[in-house]
This record gives C-alpha cells, sequence and structure tokens, in this order.
C-alpha cells in the first residue's frame, strides 16, 4: 500500500430513474441492450471529459452502469466537466420526444484532502470526506442539475463560481445536513441551455458578440470531432430538420450554427453556452 494525500475534487454522476429504465430495457429487449444503454451513457461522459480538456484514463475512478465516478486535480476543470455533461445529455435528449428515452444526470461535487493508494485496484484507491460529501449531494440535485460543497465553491474561481448559488442546506442520512451550491443555469430535456451570468460585453453589440462567438468556436478545432458536433448543437435546442448537414466540414458547422442564431435573435445565449462549455471566463480568446 502506497498512500499520497492530496486536494482534489470528486464528482459523482449518475442518471435518474436508472433502475426501473434498465429494468424496462431487459425484460422488453434483453441483457445485450441494457449492455448498449450503459455504454451510451459512458459515451456521453466521454464526450463531456474531452470537452472539458482531458480524458477518461486521467479521470475515472469507477464506472457504473448508470455513471462515474472521477477524481480531478482541480475544482474548476471539475466544474467545466459538469457542465459539458450536462449539455452534452441535453442536447442527446433534443431529439427524443419518448419519455424513456431521455437521459438526465445529477450530479454531486465535493473537494478536499484526497487519500490516494497508487497500488489498489481501479475503484478502491481513494478515500476522503469530499467522496462522501459528493455522495451525500448526488441524490438530492435536480434532474440535470449539480450541487457542490462550500469547499469547491471556494476552490473555484470566481468566474466560475458565479454560475452557483446558496448556500442551501441538503439533508442527508440519519438527520445530518450538508451545506451546498446549486448550479443556477440548469439545463432542461428539451435542450435548452441557459447562458453564464459571465459576459462583458456590451448587450447591444450584435457585431462584437458575432466575432467573439466565431472566435470561441474556432477552439473547437483542438477537440474530437463527436466532442465538436455535441458542443454546436446543445446550447439552443436547434430543430433537427435546421442542424448543419453532417457533411460538412467543423468550421462550416460551426458558421451554420452562427448565423441561425443570429436570425434568431439568440447570439448572447450562444455567447453564453460556448463560455460555459469550453470553460472561457471572458469573451477573450
Amino acid at each position: 500500500m502506497k498512500i499520497n494525500v492530496e486536494k482534489g475534487t470528486i464528482v459523482l454522476a449518475d442518471i435518474t430513474g436508472y433502475s426501473s429504465r434498465a429494468r424496462f430495457v431487459e425484460e422488453t429487449l434483453g441483457v445485450a441492450a441494457l449492455a448498449q444503454l450503459n455504454s451510451g451513457i459512458q459515451a456521453l461522459i466521454d464526450t463531456a471529459l474531452v470537452s472539458a480538456g482531458t480524458s477518461r484514463s486521467d479521470r475515472v475512478v469507477a464506472a457504473t452502469g448508470d455513471g462515474a465516478l472521477l477524481h480531478f486535480e482541480a475544482a474548476d476543470q471539475a466544474l467545466r466537466f459538469a457542465v459539458s455533461l450536462l449539455a452534452v445529455c441535453a442536447s442527446r435528449n433534443a431529439s427524443r420526444t419518448d419519455p424513456l428515452a431521455q437521459l438526465l444526470f445529477r450530479i454531486g461535487i465535493g473537494t478536499g484532502d484526497i487519500a490516494i493508494d497508487s497500488e489498489a485496484t481501479l475503484g478502491n484507491g481513494l478515500a476522503g470526506m469530499a467522496i462522501v460529501r459528493a455522495a451525500r449531494l448526488e441524490p438530492k440535485a435536480d434532474d440535470q442539475g449539480i450541487l457542490i460543497d462550500p469547499e469547491t465553491y471556494d476552490s473555484a474561481s470566481s468566474a466560475v463560481r458565479t454560475a452557483y448559488v446558496g448556500p442551501v442546506t441538503v439533508d442527508g442520512k440519519h438527520g445530518e445536513t450538508f451545506l451546498a451550491y446549486r448550479y443556477a443555469s440548469q439545463s432542461s430535456a428539451s435542450g435548452a441551455f441557459q447562458p453564464s451570468p459571465a459576459d462583458p460585453i456590451d448587450p447591444g453589440d450584435q457585431r462584437q458578440r458575432r466575432e467573439l462567438v466565431r472566435k470561441i468556436i474556432a477552439q473547437l478545432k483542438a477537440l474530437t470531432r463527436a466532442a465538436q458536433i455535441q458542443i454546436l448543437e446543445s446550447g439552443l435546442g436547434i430543430p433537427p430538420s435546421q442542424r448543419p448537414s453532417d457533411t460538412l466540414t467543423i468550421e462550416q458547422r460551426g458558421l451554420g450554427l452562427l448565423n441561425w442564431a443570429e436570425a434568431e435573435n439568440l447570439l448572447a445565449l450562444l455567447h453564453g453556452d460556448l463560455i460555459a462549455l469550453l470553460g472561457t471566463v471572458s469573451g477573450k480568446t
């Protein structure tokens, strides 16, 4: 056993109502279909990790059928991942009208000293109250919602922190209570995603906003194509019939999204969404 202790942030994410959904899928379509559902859930997590600038091999401590336990060194990156996961999920849900086809995440996040056993098997190498707090907060989060403990809030940068409100009191087990901060820009199953309150430009200057959005879209080149498409389509709930063709380049798709948002007078919403999803804290690139 080789133990190191360092400050870190734990993210626990899972799907609301997974048990009943999994039972229905297995009983009606078979266990292979359930495995496909689980694989799809993990693919959403992978896409969000890429959007946050990291990967499964670096962050996932344990994967469950309906979610994952993840470890981050920095609170800001953990929070970027959580917001990206909601956005990716909202994008997926936008094209599905059947409630059984909707996937809604709940996310709990805790920060503190983490004991790391580098010789332990996967899933058994971490210990600390941050894990306990994340586990207590996750089931209390709203569908498509995030709850973070005060330590995470205090560790986050001021720009990232502005997206959270609180503190609020959360009931735990056996009469215990926890203080928490709730993500205030929560996405919905319809795919709508509210912009970050951080917006330093003149709200009436559409030309300036369009240029800032164009520069942010250009940052997508560093991501995988799947992540690029998820991010471009997640923010506005664009009707499938009006989305740019899959055959276009990422630059052409981004321009199509930009033109659509401008025509619908939604540049401000798109700008805020991209800032939240890519982790930028201002309109500068």
